[in-house]
């Protein structure tokens, strides 16, 4: 069987499973799933990789549509691997790799490294998001999104925080078990992620723009131990010069850049920094003074 054979297969019995659980289940089911997918990101954003999510990790009275599927109708001999290899399945995000001439992912939080026999879909020097359907020995992927490598310290640093916050509060687990529990998570950063590129490029008329603003301090140590404490803030990266933070909470990921003296909002809308600088000002309210807003076309970046 090739790559692309398996593939079929697998959509093929996905889209059985979810005429069937539809046929049994009203539209309001839908909506709650939707509601939950899309809770906490801006209502204007597209549903990228929704019906994966809906198909193999949201869960109705306890049960998937793959497990209510195969309870309740008849699955034939052949589609059987096929059934257990997407109720196997999870979403994460990969680092691509380049290994003498053969692709090799890596799993940003578990850590592990696949081999995927449809690698011909990997690109190396990218993180994708995707869901690994493992297959006996073999592994197969599907990409959902393809991104560039530096959103590897965003996303890994985010989840993580929200990793060792639910085991601070609910007992330790393994980071796999809560990658798949907690898979919608990772499709909400890639929602936010796509659709902030999107706009960008569909933004014909204006080139792509940083609106930034700057604040000064004395202490350096209460801003980063003010940071540090507040959930929505998480360490990216230190240097003997600098600290960069990032704010992710709510669909709003903006960059913060922290120097001996001055710290830096980036952030990539106008809503988007006024959001974090409220949210800045309250938290350091007595610690910074306002100094100004710049609004940065690319070319003044680079």
């Amino acid at each position: 069987m090739t790559s692309q054979d398996m593939m079929i297969q697998i959509e093929t019995l996905q889209v059985k499973a979810i005429e069937y659980f539809f046929t049994k289940h009203s539209n309001k089911v839908l909506e709650a799933a939707k509601e939950a997918f899309l809770k906490g990101i801006e209502s204007s954003y597209r549903e990228y990789g929704f019906d994966n999510w809906l198909l193999c990790d949201f869960e109705y009275e306890g049960q998937n549509m793959m497990t209510y599927y195969s309870q309740n109708q008849p699955v034939m001999a052949l589609e059987k691997p096929i059934l257990q290899t997407i109720k196997d399945s999870w979403f994460s995000y990969f680092e691509v790799f380049e290994i003498e001439g053969k692709s090799l992912i890596k799993d940003l939080f578990t850590k592990d490294d696949y081999r995927v026999e449809n690698s011909e879909l990997l690109s190396g020097g990218t993180v994708v998001a995707a869901r690994l359907y493992p297959l006996e020995d073999k592994v197969y992927i599907e990409i959902f999104e393809s991104f560039d490598a530096q959103l590897h310290q965003h996303v890994s640093g985010a989840v993580l925080a929200k990793y060792n916050e639910y085991c601070s509060q609910n007992g330790t687990i393994e980071i796999d078990t809560f990658i798949k529990s907690h898979s919608v998570l990772l499709y909400k950063f890639m929602n936010v992620f796509k659709n902030v590129s999107n706009l960008s490029e569909e933004d014909s008329e204006e080139e792509y723009m940083v609106y930034q603003s700057d604040y000064v301090f004395e202490d350096r140590d209460k801003i980063i131990d003010a940071l540090s404490t507040e959930g929505c803030f998480e360490f990216l990266e230190k240097d003997s010069d600098y600290e960069i933070y990032s704010y992710t909470c709510n669909g709003v990921i903006v960059e913060i850049l922290i120097t001996q003296h001055k710290m830096e909002i980036e952030a990539p809308t106008e809503s988007s920094r006024q959001i974090v600088k409220e949210k800045i000002e309250t938290l350091l309210e007595g610690y910074i003074n306002f100094v100004q807003d710049l609004t940065l076309q690319i070319d003044d970046i680079l």
